[in-house]
């Protein structure tokens, strides 16, 4: 047990009090979940509701014109002071994503060459430019980088082992989502360059968390979201085009801006839409300066994430982190796992029992806590959450899977793909007569319609979050898909569980916003509860689309 001693005085301690209480977070809730979205504090929301209003005083008017304009383009050039960069070069966006496009959509790529990007690049930015080099005859190469690197050299290595004469595109992360780890960008930067490579930064996590320069990395794009770290409102983001693609790239989203001229304002968010939150980012950038961010909110952001490691490491058995310490390499994220342990597990008890809201991802095929500490927490934030992971001790006797699969350490019975193939035909039988219970039937059997089109194994799903059965029981793991309209609801099939026991919710069995359902299906939040292979509930509340249904089968 560590000594837990604050490096804070009491001073200090009441100082950054009275900032919590400019927020509007609940004081029953650990807020440990600011890397994916970010409070914002009471100045800023204020200036946003009174724009707000004053805008629908005379919404044709104060929409643009002498109101909201001006506003505007002073929050693009304070936001371009902030990140070194020049005012024209930024592009006020909704979210990283949005911007990303600017690029991905923008510019024209070769056939035959290649996009070059690690494999912890946030999902939709790697999901965009697979698409977009399917799109244009492109090839995507991944990059594996090492959890944790050793030194900022070993991330540039892990890329010049890629890069190529062929690679058109670099693409990489100035803080990465996974597991919070800075990058050299600079120097990642140059090697693209080196190459004839465009550059191409995602830095979602890095305003507001590290010190930023965008002329002096040199980048040919840097996008970001501003409501995480620095706390802007919801929806803004920004831009930077260096000056050579100004008046050249096209703009994914088309308007008014199809006539080129050479200013970032060509690639805003167009149409009609609501000024007032861009306005509301000046505010958030005022904020931070107004309280210090390089004096005092980095310094103290920081001593949390080093007090929560410290901890970590002294406290929580079998904890290995995958972030190195150092302020080079490292910032207001911290991340970990816990050997032999379902992290998602304990995310559910800490919410659900503790009110301590935290983040699990994933780096090096294994699940990890990512857990965000900035200047709205504080140190007994910190104590409950360390306190709160004691729950561990209730699951660790808990099944994983099989060795390989992502957070599994002791080895249970899971046929690998080329084994898949002999038994999905024997295992088929168990479809025939299975109970239903439709919407209103009461209950009784209804017979499954057979003729199961396609069947394969279980792919990217998180197979960790699967098996929680006790015991030695093997698992078999896959999808069963079917078009068809069902006329009830289909439902989550286990062979031969035991007792009554609760197996999920909406989004703890699939780590992504689909929880139960397929994509483009409506989101259920009902628990599932189990008993001798029946689901009691209804998991899926439209039976139309391409269903999903996962299958466990004991061996």
């Amino acid at each position: 047990m560590s000594s837990r001693t604050k490096p804070i005085t009491d001073e200090e301690a009441a100082f950054w009090a009275d900032i919590r209480k400019q927020f509007y977070l609940k004081d029953d809730v650990t807020y440990l979940q600011g890397g994916s979205v970010g409070p914002s504090a009471r100045p800023i929301v204020e200036r946003v509701i009174d724009l707000i209003r004053e805008v629908e005083e005379d919404p044709f008017y104060n929409q643009r014109s002498e109101l909201m304009e001006p506003l505007v383009e002073e929050s693009r050039e304070k936001i371009a002071d902030f990140v070194g960069a020049p005012a024209k070069c930024v592009a006020l966006v909704l979210n990283t994503t949005m911007g990303m496009n600017i690029p991905a959509q923008g510019l024209s790529l070769q056939p035959g060459s290649e996009i070059l990007m690690s494999d912890q690049e946030y999902p939709s930015v790697q999901s965009m430019w697979d698409f977009m080099a399917r799109e244009q005859n492109v090839l995507v190469r991944k990059v594996s980088i090492p959890t944790p690197p050793e030194s900022p050299k070993d991330i540039v290595d892990a890329f010049a082992a890629h890069i190529t004469t062929r690679t058109q595109v670099m693409v990489f992360s100035h803080v990465y989502c996974s597991t919070g780890l800075v990058a050299p960008v600079q120097a990642l930067t140059e090697l693209a360059h080196a190459h004839g490579a465009y550059a191409v930064i995602d830095g979602a996590h890095a305003v507001a968390m590290s010190p930023l320069n965008i002329e002096e990395i040199g980048c040919d794009f840097y996008i970001s979201s501003t409501h995480k770290w620095l706390l802007a409102p919801k929806g803004t983001g920004i831009a930077y085009i260096a000056p050579q693609f100004l008046s050249t790239l096209r703009a994914p989203i088309l308007g008014y801006n199809v006539q080129s001229y050479p200013h970032g304002s060509r690639f805003d968010v167009t149409g009609t839409r609501d000024m007032t939150h861009f306005a509301g980012l000046g505010t958030a950038i005022d904020y931070q300066l107004a309280i210090g961010w390089a004096d005092k909110i980095r310094p103290y952001s920081l001593s949390l994430a080093h007090y929560l490691r410290t901890l970590v490491m002294d406290e929580i058995e079998g904890a290995y982190m995958t972030i190195p310490e150092g302020p080079e390499m490292s910032g207001f994220l911290t991340s970990f796992g816990i050997e032999g342990i379902q992290l998602h597990k304990i995310r559910e008890i800490m919410w659900n029992d503790y009110k301590i809201q935290i983040a699990i991802t994933g780096a090096g095929g294994q699940p990890i806590f990512r857990i965000s500490t900035h200047f709205y927490d504080n140190f007994e934030d910190i104590d409950r959450f360390i306190d709160a992971s004691d729950v561990e001790d209730v699951l660790k006797d808990e099944l994983p899977l099989a060795a390989g699969i992502a957070g599994v350490h002791d080895q249970a019975d899971i046929l690998a793909p080329g084994e898949f193939e002999d038994m999905a035909e024997a295992s088929l039988g168990f479809l025939d007569g299975l109970q239903f219970e439709g919407p209103g039937d009461g209950g009784q059997d209804v017979e499954f319609p057979g003729q199961v089109p396609a069947i394969r194994p279980g792919g990217h799903l998180e197979f960790d979050e699967v098996a929680d059965r006790g015991g030695d029981d093997g698992l078999l793991v896959f999808e069963v898909f079917r078009v068809e309209r069902f006329p009830f609801f289909l439902k989550l099939v286990e062979l031969l569980g035991e007792g009554t026991r609760e197996v999920g919710h909406d989004r703890g069995f699939l780590r992504n916003d689909e929880g139960f359902c397929h994509p483009g299906m409506p989101h259920t939040r009902r628990k599932v509860v189990l008993e001798r292979g029946i689901f009691r509930e209804v998991l899926f509340q439209e039976p139309w689309g391409f269903l999903k249904m996962l299958s466990l089968l004991v061996s």
